[in-house]
Protein backbone atom coordinates (compact mmCIF):
# COMPACT_ATOMS: atom_id res chain seq x y z
CA UNK A 1 0.00 0.00 0.00
CA UNK A 2 3.28 2.03 -0.02
CA UNK A 3 4.06 4.69 2.67
CA UNK A 4 1.39 6.12 5.14
CA UNK A 5 1.05 9.33 4.88
CA UNK A 6 0.59 11.85 7.95
CA UNK A 7 -3.07 12.59 8.02
CA UNK A 8 -3.95 16.10 8.71
CA UNK A 9 -7.66 17.34 9.33
CA UNK A 10 -8.12 20.61 8.22
CA UNK A 11 -11.23 21.35 10.04
CA UNK A 12 -11.04 25.01 9.70
CA UNK A 13 -13.00 24.87 7.03
CA UNK A 14 -16.12 24.08 8.92
CA UNK A 15 -15.40 25.52 11.95
CA UNK A 16 -14.01 28.53 10.93
CA UNK A 17 -11.70 29.33 13.51
CA UNK A 18 -14.31 29.46 16.28
CA UNK A 19 -14.09 26.09 17.64
CA UNK A 20 -14.00 27.09 21.40
CA UNK A 21 -17.23 28.99 20.78
CA UNK A 22 -18.83 25.61 19.22
CA UNK A 23 -17.61 23.40 22.65
CA UNK A 24 -14.73 21.92 21.05
CA UNK A 25 -11.82 21.20 23.67
CA UNK A 26 -9.03 21.18 21.59
CA UNK A 27 -5.39 20.18 22.41
CA UNK A 28 -2.68 22.25 20.86
CA UNK A 29 -1.56 20.92 17.69
CA UNK A 30 2.06 21.85 18.00
CA UNK A 31 2.97 18.63 19.56
CA UNK A 32 1.29 16.45 16.85
CA UNK A 33 2.93 18.80 13.67
CA UNK A 34 6.39 18.24 14.69
CA UNK A 35 6.84 14.95 12.87
CA UNK A 36 5.80 16.29 9.45
CA UNK A 37 8.64 17.99 7.05
CA UNK A 38 8.66 21.46 8.11
CA UNK A 39 7.30 22.92 5.33
CA UNK A 40 4.31 21.42 5.73
CA UNK A 41 3.81 21.87 9.92
CA UNK A 42 4.60 25.52 9.28
CA UNK A 43 1.84 25.32 6.88
CA UNK A 44 -0.26 23.85 9.08
CA UNK A 45 -0.03 25.01 12.48
CA UNK A 46 -1.58 27.05 13.89
CA UNK A 47 -2.99 27.84 11.09
CA UNK A 48 -4.50 24.66 10.70
CA UNK A 49 -5.32 22.14 13.79
CA UNK A 50 -4.41 18.43 13.42
CA UNK A 51 -7.42 16.48 13.53
CA UNK A 52 -5.17 14.59 16.26
CA UNK A 53 -6.27 17.32 18.80
CA UNK A 54 -9.75 16.35 17.94
CA UNK A 55 -10.09 12.68 18.65
CA UNK A 56 -11.41 11.21 21.50
CA UNK A 57 -9.03 8.82 21.52
CA UNK A 58 -5.63 10.65 19.88
CA UNK A 59 -3.36 7.64 20.34
CA UNK A 60 -2.57 5.66 18.09
CA UNK A 61 -4.08 8.09 15.97
CA UNK A 62 -2.60 6.93 12.40
CA UNK A 63 -3.24 2.79 11.07
CA UNK A 64 -1.08 0.54 9.57
CA UNK A 65 -3.12 -1.64 7.75
CA UNK A 66 -2.03 -3.35 4.62
CA UNK A 67 -3.68 -6.45 2.81
CA UNK A 68 -3.51 -9.49 3.89
CA UNK A 69 -3.71 -7.97 7.91
CA UNK A 70 -6.81 -8.45 9.98
CA UNK A 71 -9.28 -5.48 9.17
CA UNK A 72 -9.52 -4.51 12.75
CA UNK A 73 -6.68 -2.50 12.93
CA UNK A 74 -7.69 0.08 10.69
CA UNK A 75 -9.90 0.99 13.80
CA UNK A 76 -7.63 3.51 15.47
CA UNK A 77 -8.25 7.17 16.55
CA UNK A 78 -8.70 8.77 12.92
CA UNK A 79 -12.01 6.77 13.40
CA UNK A 80 -13.14 8.28 17.02
CA UNK A 81 -15.50 10.69 17.63
CA UNK A 82 -14.11 14.82 17.66
CA UNK A 83 -13.72 15.69 21.28
CA UNK A 84 -17.63 17.66 21.31
CA UNK A 85 -18.61 18.24 25.00
CA UNK A 86 -21.16 20.83 24.74
CA UNK A 87 -22.62 22.76 22.00
CA UNK A 88 -24.65 25.37 23.77
CA UNK A 89 -26.15 28.06 21.10
CA UNK A 90 -23.33 28.09 18.92
CA UNK A 91 -23.18 27.93 15.39
CA UNK A 92 -20.32 27.24 13.46
CA UNK A 93 -18.88 29.12 10.58
CA UNK A 94 -17.18 28.07 7.51
CA UNK A 95 -14.23 30.11 6.25
CA UNK A 96 -13.31 30.85 2.36
CA UNK A 97 -12.09 26.97 1.96
CA UNK A 98 -15.87 26.04 0.51
CA UNK A 99 -15.65 28.97 -2.14
CA UNK A 100 -12.35 28.46 -3.21
CA UNK A 101 -13.23 24.61 -3.91
CA UNK A 102 -16.35 26.19 -5.36
CA UNK A 103 -14.23 28.30 -8.08
CA UNK A 104 -11.74 25.32 -8.46
CA UNK A 105 -14.95 23.15 -9.90
CA UNK A 106 -15.72 25.98 -12.23
CA UNK A 107 -18.87 26.76 -10.18
CA UNK A 108 -20.59 23.51 -10.85
CA UNK A 109 -22.31 22.23 -7.61
CA UNK A 110 -20.69 20.99 -4.88
CA UNK A 111 -21.88 17.58 -3.15
CA UNK A 112 -20.34 17.12 0.27
CA UNK A 113 -20.29 13.83 2.90
CA UNK A 114 -20.68 14.29 6.87
CA UNK A 115 -18.28 11.42 7.66
CA UNK A 116 -18.40 7.66 6.07
CA UNK A 117 -20.25 4.56 7.19
CA UNK A 118 -21.42 6.21 10.58
CA UNK A 119 -23.12 2.55 11.37
CA UNK A 120 -19.89 0.55 11.81
CA UNK A 121 -16.79 1.00 13.20
CA UNK A 122 -15.82 3.88 11.51
CA UNK A 123 -17.65 5.89 13.71
CA UNK A 124 -16.72 5.66 17.38
CA UNK A 125 -19.34 6.95 18.51
CA UNK A 126 -23.19 7.11 19.06
CA UNK A 127 -25.93 7.09 16.85
CA UNK A 128 -27.26 10.27 18.49
CA UNK A 129 -23.91 12.00 18.51
CA UNK A 130 -23.49 11.17 14.68
CA UNK A 131 -26.75 13.43 14.21
CA UNK A 132 -25.43 16.47 16.22
CA UNK A 133 -22.22 16.21 14.30
CA UNK A 134 -24.35 15.96 11.37
CA UNK A 135 -27.04 18.79 12.15
CA UNK A 136 -24.10 21.25 13.24
CA UNK A 137 -21.95 20.23 9.50
CA UNK A 138 -24.92 21.34 7.38
CA UNK A 139 -25.45 23.89 9.23
CA UNK A 140 -22.41 25.26 8.72
CA UNK A 141 -22.08 24.54 4.92
CA UNK A 142 -25.50 25.77 4.74
CA UNK A 143 -24.86 28.90 6.04
CA UNK A 144 -21.59 29.33 3.71
CA UNK A 145 -23.22 28.28 0.64
CA UNK A 146 -26.93 27.48 0.95
CA UNK A 147 -26.72 26.19 -2.60
CA UNK A 148 -24.46 22.89 -1.45
CA UNK A 149 -25.70 19.68 -1.17
CA UNK A 150 -25.15 17.68 2.07
CA UNK A 151 -25.15 13.83 1.72
CA UNK A 152 -26.83 11.40 4.30
CA UNK A 153 -25.24 9.40 6.57
CA UNK A 154 -23.44 7.11 3.72
CA UNK A 155 -24.61 4.29 6.09
CA UNK A 156 -23.92 0.59 4.81
CA UNK A 157 -26.01 -2.23 3.49
CA UNK A 158 -29.60 -1.91 4.66
CA UNK A 159 -29.58 -5.46 4.04
CA UNK A 160 -28.32 -5.88 7.33
CA UNK A 161 -31.11 -5.16 10.11
CA UNK A 162 -28.22 -2.76 12.28
CA UNK A 163 -27.70 -1.11 9.32
CA UNK A 164 -31.12 -0.63 8.33
CA UNK A 165 -32.42 0.26 11.50
CA UNK A 166 -29.45 3.11 12.11
CA UNK A 167 -30.86 4.80 8.33
CA UNK A 168 -34.38 4.49 9.66
CA UNK A 169 -33.47 6.44 13.01
CA UNK A 170 -31.40 9.19 11.09
CA UNK A 171 -34.10 9.64 8.79
CA UNK A 172 -36.39 9.79 11.67
CA UNK A 173 -34.08 12.65 13.41
CA UNK A 174 -33.83 14.83 10.04
CA UNK A 175 -37.68 14.31 9.92
CA UNK A 176 -38.93 14.78 13.35
CA UNK A 177 -36.52 15.32 15.64
CA UNK A 178 -34.83 18.68 17.15
CA UNK A 179 -32.03 19.74 15.22
CA UNK A 180 -28.92 20.35 17.23
CA UNK A 181 -27.57 23.06 15.39
CA UNK A 182 -30.84 25.53 15.06
CA UNK A 183 -33.21 23.88 17.72
CA UNK A 184 -35.97 23.95 15.62
CA UNK A 185 -37.87 20.70 15.27
CA UNK A 186 -39.98 18.63 12.46
CA UNK A 187 -38.00 20.26 9.75
CA UNK A 188 -37.68 19.07 6.61
CA UNK A 189 -35.20 16.64 5.62
CA UNK A 190 -31.38 18.50 5.40
CA UNK A 191 -29.71 16.15 3.58
CA UNK A 192 -30.21 15.85 0.00
CA UNK A 193 -28.84 13.67 -1.49
CA UNK A 194 -29.03 10.30 0.62
CA UNK A 195 -26.80 7.78 0.46
CA UNK A 196 -26.74 4.26 0.58
CA UNK A 197 -23.95 1.19 0.19
CA UNK A 198 -24.63 -1.63 -1.53
CA UNK A 199 -21.81 -4.39 -1.58
CA UNK A 200 -21.65 -8.49 -1.81
CA UNK A 201 -19.56 -10.39 0.05
CA UNK A 202 -20.77 -13.83 0.41
CA UNK A 203 -18.10 -16.52 1.70
CA UNK A 204 -15.02 -14.75 1.72
CA UNK A 205 -15.23 -14.53 -2.27
CA UNK A 206 -17.12 -12.46 -4.52
CA UNK A 207 -19.74 -13.94 -5.76
CA UNK A 208 -20.90 -12.10 -9.66
CA UNK A 209 -24.54 -13.10 -8.95
CA UNK A 210 -25.96 -9.45 -9.00
CA UNK A 211 -29.08 -10.59 -6.93
CA UNK A 212 -27.31 -10.02 -3.61
CA UNK A 213 -26.14 -6.57 -4.38
CA UNK A 214 -30.17 -5.54 -6.01
CA UNK A 215 -31.73 -7.00 -2.87
CA UNK A 216 -29.77 -4.74 -0.85
CA UNK A 217 -30.79 -1.67 -2.98
CA UNK A 218 -34.78 -3.05 -2.74
CA UNK A 219 -34.45 -2.64 1.00
CA UNK A 220 -33.00 0.69 1.16
CA UNK A 221 -35.38 1.86 -1.59
CA UNK A 222 -38.26 0.38 0.54
CA UNK A 223 -37.07 2.23 4.00
CA UNK A 224 -36.76 5.55 1.56
CA UNK A 225 -40.30 5.03 0.62
CA UNK A 226 -41.74 4.60 3.58
CA UNK A 227 -41.36 8.10 4.26
CA UNK A 228 -43.98 10.23 2.13
CA UNK A 229 -42.11 13.42 3.08
CA UNK A 230 -38.92 12.30 1.01
CA UNK A 231 -40.92 11.46 -2.08
CA UNK A 232 -39.40 14.18 -3.83
CA UNK A 233 -35.88 14.05 -1.94
CA UNK A 234 -32.80 13.16 -4.42
CA UNK A 235 -31.36 9.84 -3.36
CA UNK A 236 -27.92 8.59 -4.11
CA UNK A 237 -26.39 5.14 -3.57
CA UNK A 238 -22.56 6.44 -2.15
CA UNK A 239 -21.36 3.04 -3.00
CA UNK A 240 -22.37 0.64 -4.83
CA UNK A 241 -19.79 -1.71 -6.00
CA UNK A 242 -20.26 -5.57 -6.49
CA UNK A 243 -17.73 -6.21 -3.63
CA UNK A 244 -16.69 -4.33 -0.18
CA UNK A 245 -12.97 -3.81 0.03
CA UNK A 246 -11.61 -1.68 -3.12
CA UNK A 247 -7.93 -1.75 -1.38
CA UNK A 248 -7.92 -5.52 -1.38
CA UNK A 249 -5.37 -6.11 -4.06
CA UNK A 250 -5.45 -9.33 -6.15
CA UNK A 251 -2.17 -10.65 -5.10
CA UNK A 252 -3.35 -10.95 -2.00
CA UNK A 253 -7.67 -11.55 -2.72
CA UNK A 254 -7.16 -13.66 -6.01
CA UNK A 255 -10.37 -13.60 -6.28
CA UNK A 256 -10.61 -9.60 -6.84
CA UNK A 257 -8.84 -9.78 -10.26
CA UNK A 258 -11.87 -10.00 -11.71
CA UNK A 259 -11.45 -6.10 -11.48
CA UNK A 260 -9.22 -6.39 -14.12
CA UNK A 261 -11.21 -7.82 -16.59
CA UNK A 262 -14.42 -7.00 -19.07
CA UNK A 263 -16.37 -9.04 -16.51
CA UNK A 264 -16.54 -6.36 -14.07
CA UNK A 265 -17.70 -4.11 -16.50
CA UNK A 266 -20.48 -6.79 -17.84
CA UNK A 267 -21.86 -6.80 -13.96
CA UNK A 268 -21.28 -2.96 -13.49
CA UNK A 269 -23.95 -2.43 -16.75
CA UNK A 270 -26.24 -4.98 -16.05
CA UNK A 271 -26.84 -3.64 -12.34
CA UNK A 272 -27.50 0.03 -12.75
CA UNK A 273 -29.84 -0.56 -15.50
CA UNK A 274 -31.84 -2.20 -12.47
CA UNK A 275 -31.18 -0.07 -10.07
CA UNK A 276 -33.52 2.68 -11.89
CA UNK A 277 -36.40 -0.54 -12.60
CA UNK A 278 -35.76 -0.92 -8.89
CA UNK A 279 -36.54 2.74 -8.27
CA UNK A 280 -39.57 3.04 -10.29
CA UNK A 281 -40.70 0.12 -8.52
CA UNK A 282 -40.69 1.98 -5.33
CA UNK A 283 -41.50 5.38 -6.35
CA UNK A 284 -38.14 6.68 -5.20
CA UNK A 285 -36.08 9.84 -6.88
CA UNK A 286 -33.27 7.91 -7.37
CA UNK A 287 -30.46 9.99 -8.88
CA UNK A 288 -27.80 7.52 -9.90
CA UNK A 289 -24.70 5.53 -7.67
CA UNK A 290 -21.25 5.88 -7.34
CA UNK A 291 -18.49 3.80 -7.47
CA UNK A 292 -15.79 3.90 -4.48
CA UNK A 293 -13.15 3.47 -6.54
CA UNK A 294 -9.42 4.73 -6.04
CA UNK A 295 -6.50 5.92 -7.40
CA UNK A 296 -3.31 3.79 -5.59
CA UNK A 297 -0.02 4.92 -6.18
CA UNK A 298 3.12 3.03 -6.61
CA UNK A 299 1.31 0.03 -7.02
CA UNK A 300 2.11 -3.20 -9.95
CA UNK A 301 -0.11 -2.85 -13.09
CA UNK A 302 -2.98 -4.74 -12.71
CA UNK A 303 -2.67 -5.45 -9.08
CA UNK A 304 -6.42 -6.03 -8.91
CA UNK A 305 -7.56 -2.58 -5.98
CA UNK A 306 -10.75 -1.06 -7.44
CA UNK A 307 -9.65 1.23 -9.58
CA UNK A 308 -10.87 2.76 -13.09
CA UNK A 309 -6.81 2.77 -14.31
CA UNK A 310 -3.98 0.94 -13.43
CA UNK A 311 -0.81 3.11 -13.70
CA UNK A 312 -2.59 5.21 -16.33
CA UNK A 313 -4.13 2.35 -18.35
CA UNK A 314 -7.83 2.58 -18.53
CA UNK A 315 -9.79 0.06 -16.90
CA UNK A 316 -12.62 -1.56 -18.95
CA UNK A 317 -15.44 -0.56 -16.46
CA UNK A 318 -14.31 2.62 -17.13
CA UNK A 319 -16.20 2.51 -20.64
CA UNK A 320 -19.72 1.60 -18.93
CA UNK A 321 -19.22 5.27 -16.50
CA UNK A 322 -18.70 6.72 -19.90
CA UNK A 323 -21.52 5.26 -21.75
CA UNK A 324 -23.78 5.85 -18.98
CA UNK A 325 -22.62 9.41 -19.01
CA UNK A 326 -23.46 9.64 -22.47
CA UNK A 327 -26.81 7.98 -22.02
CA UNK A 328 -27.69 10.68 -19.96
CA UNK A 329 -26.82 13.55 -21.79
CA UNK A 330 -28.55 12.75 -24.59
CA UNK A 331 -31.81 11.85 -22.36
CA UNK A 332 -31.53 15.27 -20.81
CA UNK A 333 -31.22 17.69 -23.91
Amino acid sequence: MGTPAPQVGFHRSLFGGREREAGLQLDDCRPHLRRLPGKRREALCPDRVHAQALSTKPEPYQHDWKPGDPYDRIFTGWLTRPRITRMGGARLSVDQALRREIRARGGRELVLEVWNEPDIPYWQGTPEEYHKLYDFAVDAVRRALPTARVGGPESTSPGSERAAQFLRDFLEHCLRGTNYATAKRARRWISSPSTLRAAAIRGGHVEMGVSYQLQDIHRGFEIVASYPELRDSRFVIGESDPDGCAACAAYVYPQNAYRNSALFASYTAASFARKHLLAEKHGVNFEGALTWSFEFEDQPYFAGFRALATNGLELPVLNVFRDVRKMVDVASA
